[in-house]
């Protein structure tokens, strides 16, 4: 059998691309994290996102079906080649929602005289929006704080029976004053809205020296404490991640690889079979992300998938701070890591992929944190990118080789028939089914993508031996 060459840790860690140092990188302002998911109404609806149709432009063109068994050996299993870096579901994006009918509960309390009302709270304040250009005598009324009228409303138990109303009351739409002493690593956007204390972390807020950070049950006190480090809210940690629901998350798992850009690579071969259900764009020049065709209700699960090189995009997005905060061993990490990022913007696509029981509402943070499902694997397979379709290319290929067959005529005639197809049609299964469609004058079976898929996964099984060897070692490494 042939031999794929692997590397010990500490090979991987030393032969990696070279990174600029940080002062070489563009003093350019690097915003620390981009609230991707304003929200405009929290009472109309539990789907927060608008579905917003992809851009054509970043449509991917790089794919990879160049045949690899002209010697006809069989690659060797290096199942040690892909390191996953962490048992437990992580997480590098969350966006979480508190009632603050729980705000006794909780120990909820807020630093009033660092929040302004304002209309539209999920917008972050600018830089000009300071308590020094907001704030004065005159202008009491911008903070926090309640009115006299309001005050007294609250004293006199008005709303005791309506707890919703009550909290409204007492936390009105708020966001904080533009100070920089609050800006911290990784912590996005706090607000206050329809009495409800709205807050997004990424999983830099628990990055360090030679770790990434994902944010996960083993470090989200961690994450918790930097939030009130800031002086603008407090809470028990404990009640907290009891009573905080998800708005949306990342479920993030990070790949050490031996040879990330083959193994980048090899899943480029297998996106085109569900072409017919997802587009697939190019991630930066990192990676890929699928997202799902046509369009799309607010009910409907709104997630994508991004599959992509993390040392490319550090490098790409040119971040600074975190470039800082991980150092040189984190870098060397990063540029071995392939991360595989599924992020679900809805209810519907939380509960679709980590509550599949679940018919309404969305998890809590200790919910999300203790979750059992595989996600990321679930969405391996909706790609057909499956342990069991892994296992059986590579048995018959073996078989192949083993006894000296190849496919007939007929197989291969259609086989590169199909793959000539997609290289015209951008290697996009439902461009392709339309061109037959027009040239033929007739509309083609309902089976058509079944069958299409079937002669990619039999070009892959006969031609593509280390494509499959790559991913298959790939999956044994994944546990979630």
């Amino acid at each position: 059998m042939a031999k794929k060459k692997t590397k010990t840790t500490n090979e991987v860690t030393s032969n990696i691309q070279p990174v600029r140092a940080v002062d070489e990188i563009s003093t350019e302002t690097i915003p620390e994290f981009e609230d991707e998911y304003d929200i405009e109404d929290l009472e109309d609806s539990d789907d927060l996102d608008d579905i917003v149709p992809y851009d054509n432009s970043r449509e991917t063109y790089d794919y990879n079906f160049t045949r690899e068994d002209e010697e006809r050996v069989i690659p060797e299993l290096h199942l040690d080649s892909v390191q996953q870096q962490s048992d437990i579901i992580g997480y590098d994006s969350i966006k979480l929602k508190l009632s603050l009918t729980y705000a006794n509960e909780v120990g909820f309390s807020v630093a009033r005289e660092n929040f302004f009302r304002t209309s539209k709270p999920h917008i972050p304040a600018t830089k000009d929006e300071t308590t020094i250009n907001l704030y004065s005598d005159e202008k009491t009324y911008t903070q926090m704080f309640l009115t006299k009228k309001e005050q007294k409303v609250l004293d006199a138990n008005t709303y005791e029976t309506q707890p919703f109303r009550k909290a409204k009351l007492e936390f009105p739409n708020a966001k904080p004053f533009f100070d920089e002493d609050n800006l911290r690593l990784g912590l996005g956007h706090m607000y206050f809205y329809n009495g409800e204390f709205i807050i997004s972390i990424t999983g830099k807020i628990v990055s360090g020296e030679g770790n990434l950070g994902l944010i996960t049950r083993n470090n989200i006190d961690e994450a918790l404490n930097e939030i009130k480090s800031t002086g603008l809210v407090n809470f028990n940690n404990e009640a907290f991640r009891q009573r905080a629901e998800v708005l949306s998350a990342h479920v993030t798992n990070d790949l050490l690889s031996d040879d990330i850009n083959s193994d980048l690579k090899s899943f480029s071969s297998f996106l085109p079979m569900r072409t017919d259900r997802y587009c697939v764009l190019n991630y930066g020049n990192s990676g890929y992300e699928i997202m799902a065709r046509g369009k799309q209700s607010k009910q409907t699960p709104n997630y994508q998938f991004c599959i992509y090189n993390k040392g490319a995009e550090i490098r790409e997005h040119r971040q600074r701070s975190y470039i800082k905060r991980i150092g040189g061993s984190g870098l060397a990490i990063a540029n071995n890591t392939i991360r595989m990022e599924l992020r679900l913007r809805n209810f519907s696509a939380i509960r679709k992929f980590l509550a599949p029981d679940r018919k309404k509402g969305t998890l809590t943070l200790n919910e999300l944190l203790a979750c059992e499902q595989r996600p990321v694997i679930q969405m391996l397979n909706l790609l057909n990118i499956t342990t069991e379709s892994l296992k059986e290319a590579r048995g018959k290929y073996i078989t192949m080789v083993e006894e000296d067959t190849y496919p007939t005529q007929a197989e291969f005639e259609r086989m590169h028939g199909l793959i000539r197809l997609l290289e015209l049609h951008d290697h996009d299964l439902s461009k392709v089914r339309s061109y037959i469609e027009v040239e033929t004058k007739r509309k083609t079976h309902s089976t058509y993508f079944k069958e299409k898929r079937d002669i990619l996964q039999r070009y892959i099984t006969c031609y593509m031996p280390l494509t499959v060897a790559n991913l298959t070692e790939l999956l044994q490494a994944m546990s979630y």
